[in-house]
Parts: structure tokens; C-alpha cells; sequence
């Protein structure tokens, strides 16, 4: 079970002590995925603005590329290196 954090953080949400974590970046895919066409081209532009969105040149994007990679890999027919290397292109 992941540990979540509370104290001053969860007090600027407007949360209470001991209040799990709202999932803000779930919410916010699962608002658009419907309006994301099964289609590799989309999936790869779609990569390479998550790419863009994080940005620098540092190792902090890296975790979420790859999994964005693997989870969107199988529906695109792209080999998951290749939609990590569109997006970190982007970056």
C-alpha cells in the first residue's frame, strides 16, 4: 500500500489530517480519453505534447514518459522505445 503524505500540503487543499490524496492527473485523462481517436498517428502527437509538457533536459520526465509509453503502446502498434523516444524529442 503506497503511504500517502499529510500535514501543510494537505492543509493548502483544503484537506483534512489524514485525508487520502485526490487523483487530479486521473481525473484529467480519464475527462479527455474519450475524445482521443484509436489512431497511432494521434497516440504518437499525443506522446510528443506529453513530451513537450514536461520538458526539460533532466531525469524527472523519465518515469512518466516510459509509463505513458507502455500504457499507450499496444493501442498505437508502436514499440514502446520508439513512443519514449518521440517524446522525449519533445522535451
Amino acid at each position: 500500500m503506497i503511504q500517502r503524505r499529510t500535514g501543510r500540503a494537505f492543509r493548502r487543499l483544503g484537506l483534512a489530517d489524514g485525508a487520502t490524496a485526490p487523483g487530479f492527473l486521473f481525473d484529467a485523462i480519464r475527462g479527455v480519453e474519450g475524445h482521443i481517436p484509436n489512431n497511432p498517428i494521434v497516440i504518437m502527437l499525443a506522446v510528443l505534447l506529453a513530451g513537450m509538457t514536461v520538458g526539460g533536459s533532466g531525469w524527472a520526465g523519465l518515469p512518466l514518459i516510459g509509463s505513458l509509453s507502455e500504457a499507450l503502446s499496444p493501442h498505437a502498434g508502436v514499440d514502446t522505445a520508439t513512443l519514449a523516444a518521440i517524446a522525449r524529442n519533445g522535451a
